[in-house]
């Protein structure tokens, strides 16, 4: 019979005795165990999954200069690839997005009209506020907003000249003496806006004709201001005001979602009120013209179709805007008031129509709501 050998014996059964046939046995037994180990272990696998994108990739407007082309590309971005984007990156495209708006409208400071001006500034502090809003930004996302939102809160825009309305546009709320909006009380609107509902004040408004316009935004100012303490809202409710000279007045910020036709009805709803009681007077020529660009600006601006521009009487039972207002609606829907004899209100100034979401805020509805009793009640 054989003799066992016991563990030790293989090191003396693999080399002669001595300091170097010690360290030869000691070689053999760990180039035995790396066989094992690896024998153990088996064939490794060689089908890692890829990522579906490279560390690092970036969206095609990334690292490029500033221009209206770039700000139109990160807008189309937002509105497609930007739904399967980490967030992170939809983050930093809505901040270089704000911050191109920011620098244009500080370049086009002396050139641009006042409406191109303001409706960049609106768009660009929306989506500061959405960074700022936002808890998956970083802190250091959240401060670019933060400065963003001071340097268009403290650089007032030179505006040009006072020149008639249908150049301008509209006249901006400091114009009129508008009261400071409530934002407690009000929803920030989202997009799209897909309707544009026309309201009278039901108040006859003739007399301001004669009166000019300081007569006109004294009359919204108690409107906004009945708006705010009686019916406990936070600002005018309506987005944009025509008075019988055909001046048009900027109400509520399309930053908010308006208070003008009750509940769900406000939302995705652009609000026009024209100053007058349209069941006993007719509204103005003068007022008419400024409602049918104002209107065509409006739907090419957001895609919206005649069919969806309505009358208050349209959403519930109300006289509102008027029979006489109304009967001019229905001509409008069929396509018998043409607005193709009218010169748009709405002056882009320097940059391509491309990019006319960056001349005038893109955004849509929310819902507003009323304070009442330490809750809110939806207008």
């Amino acid at each position: 019979m054989r003799p066992r050998l016991r563990p030790h014996s293989l090191l003396s059964a693999a080399a002669p005795a001595g300091p170097r046939g010690a360290w030869r046995a000691l070689s053999i037994l760990a180039l035995a165990g790396c066989a094992l180990a690896a024998a153990c272990m088996g064939p490794r696998s060689s089908s890692r999954s890829e990522p579906l994108t490279e560390p690092g990739a970036t969206s095609a407007w990334a690292n490029t200069p500033l221009s209206w082309s770039k700000l139109a590309e990160i807008e189309r971005w937002l509105k497609g690839p930007a739904l399967a984007a980490p967030p992170e990156e939809v983050t930093e495209a809505r901040l270089e997005l704000a911050e191109g708006l920011e620098a244009f409208t500080r370049r086009d400071a002396q050139v641009a009209s006042a409406s191109v001006l303001e409706g960049r500034r609106q768009r660009a502090s929306g989506l500061f506020r959405q960074v700022i809003d936002d808890t998956q930004s970083t802190p250091a996302q959240r401060t670019r907003a933060e400065q963003g939102l001071r340097s268009l809160t403290g650089a007032p825009i030179a505006a040009s000249a006072p020149a008639p309305a249908k150049e301008t546009g509209f006249v901006p709320r400091a114009r009129w003496g508008a009261q400071a909006a409530l934002p407690a009380r009000m929803t920030r609107a989202a997009p799209p806006w897909t309707r544009i509902t026309v309201h009278h004040t039901a108040m006859e408004a003739q007399h301001l004709r004669s009166r000019g316009m300081d007569a006109s935004a004294e009359e919204l100012r108690q409107i906004q201001k009945n708006h705010i303490h009686s019916e406990g809202w936070g600002d005018i409710g309506y987005h944009f005001l025509i008075d019988p000279s055909g001046r048009v007045f900027e109400g509520r910020q399309l930053t908010w979602q308006g208070a003008h036709a009750g509940g769900a009805n406000n939302e995705h709803n652009i609000g026009i009120c024209l100053l007058g009681n349209f069941q006993v007077e007719r509204p103005t020529r003068e007022a008419l013209e400024s409602l049918e660009r104002l209107i065509g600006d409006l739907s090419r601006r957001h895609r919206i179709p005649r069919r969806q521009v309505l009358g208050h009487q349209d959403l519930k039972t109300t006289e509102c805007p008027g029979a006489h207002l109304y009967a001019w609606l229905r001509a409008y829907k069929s396509g018998s008031a043409s607005s193709s004899r009218i010169v748009s209100t709405d002056h882009l100034g320097h940059q391509p129509s491309e990019c006319s979401l960056c001349a005038s805020p893109t955004i849509s509805s929310g819902s507003d709501a009323r304070a009442s009793a330490g809750s809110r009640a939806v207008e």
